[in-house]
């Protein structure tokens, strides 16, 4: 690969593939979960115009993709789902405690979900995910504020701080 191809595809918008998607319609592009593809046109609130490195330029389903650096690109983000779905998915069988996942709540704030199995016991915590007035940062206590929800989830996936326990899985997502 050029140089200069590399230097572009390093400032052009990049999305990451959520979900597989191998429809062979023509001017489709096909790709698999994880790919990542340089956005080229996301004017269509359906379809986005992409370049793929291997399989060419063509459509692919917003809904398929995410922008890379969006919380949506993220495997424990859930977006807008209701409290007992996020319950239902961080105790999916065998998920051991520490099963996570961040969804959007009304409003725009987020919330933290947690498997907080013990003793064969089923329970969840639910924590809110504040944002700081001025929008520099987000914190669950205000003794420890984060630049960015992925922040937040980083330190929390390396000690439990004040939470039930440390985050360890991501809770499978929903289709779609």
């Amino acid at each position: 690969m050029d140089e200069s191809f590399s230097q572009q595809q390093d400032t052009e918008p990049k999305v990451i593939a959520i979900h597989e998607y191998q429809n062979q319609l023509k001017g489709n592009v096909c790709f698999d979960k994880g790919d990542v593809m340089i956005l080229l046109n996301d004017s269509n609130p359906d379809w986005w115009y992409v370049r793929h490195l291997k399989n060419g330029e063509g459509f692919v389903p917003k809904n398929f993709v995410s922008k890379m650096e969006s919380l949506e690109s993220e495997e424990w983000y859930a977006g807008e789902i209701q409290r007992s779905t996020a319950e239902d998915l961080v105790l999916a069988a065998e998920m051991p405690r520490g099963t996570f996942l961040v969804r959007k709540r009304e409003g725009g704030e987020y919330a933290l979900t947690i498997n907080d199995l013990k003793y064969d016991s089923l329970d969840v915590k639910h924590y809110k995910i504040r944002p700081l007035d001025n929008a520099s940062g987000f914190y669950i206590t205000t003794h420890k504020v984060f630049p960015t929800v992925r922040d937040l989830i980083l330190y929390y996936s390396k000690e439990p701080g004040d939470l039930c326990c440390r985050l360890t899985y991501p809770a499978q997502k929903l289709f779609g």
